[in-house]
């Protein structure tokens, strides 16, 4: 926080590098399993600060021209968990973030403010980012206006991703449970193992967050 103004600030890096959003259709296949875990890893950061970033997107991300890096960015609306607010007051101002990027109880004010209640709005945002890495376009493509029918269609839950041949399994099972809708609670369980669907997962991932083993990249391809 600044003495002089009591503004509250962040001091990033200088990233030469470009927005995710921009170069999805150039992004290789092999590369979006260590995409989405340096993005989980960036937000898990966050929660153990207490922080919830709220506007995770492929705007908001930026990416080496190689694609091994990305580096999540904007914290304009970061809130302390189970705190003040800092970057706006949700009682007086707008909806805060990135509608098309946000489960509907965040969309409605009603997310609970809790570390899990919080957490349960990262794991939609990094569905929608691992949505538009495998399909690459961003979610409800098809709907810009007006804004009630983007509320009408997060309602109706999250747009179908098709199975890929160039896209592991797991990945696209991930972003399903990630954008479940209504039941918040169940993106942060951990999911039952199911053959050909899920492999073993391990205890720890990113958040909490139920990484398959393949999204480890322990295969040397994957790790390029």
């Amino acid at each position: 926080m600044c003495r002089a103004t009591g503004l509250y600030y962040v001091a990033m890096q200088l990233v030469r590098y470009r927005r995710l959003s921009d170069v999805l259709a150039r992004v290789p296949r092999k590369k979006i399993s260590r995409i989405i875990f340096q993005v989980a890893s960036a937000a898990r950061f966050l929660e153990e600060q207490e922080l919830s970033h709220r506007d995770i997107k492929p705007d908001n991300i930026c990416i080496s021209r190689d694609f091994s890096t990305a580096i999540l960015l904007d914290l304009g609306v970061l809130k302390p968990i189970g705190a003040d607010e800092i970057t706006g007051d949700e009682r007086g101002t707008p909806f805060i973030g990135t509608l098309r990027y946000s489960p509907i109880e965040f969309a409605l004010s009603e997310v609970e403010d809790t570390v899990e209640g919080w957490r349960a709005v990262t794991f939609y945002q990094l569905g929608g980012v691992l949505h538009d890495l495998i399909t690459r376009e961003k979610m409800f493509a098809d709907i810009e206006e007006p804004y009630a029918k983007l509320v009408l269609a997060i309602q109706g839950g999250p747009p179908q991703i098709g199975a890929s041949d160039d896209v592991l399994l797991p990945l696209v099972g991930l972003a399903q449970r990630c954008l479940v809708g209504k039941a918040s609670t169940y993106r942060c369980e951990r999911p039952k193992p199911r053959p050909h669907v899920y492999p073993l997962c391990v205890p720890q991932g990113p958040s909490g967050l139920p990484i398959p083993d393949t999204l480890l990249a322990q295969d040397s391809d994957m790790r390029q």
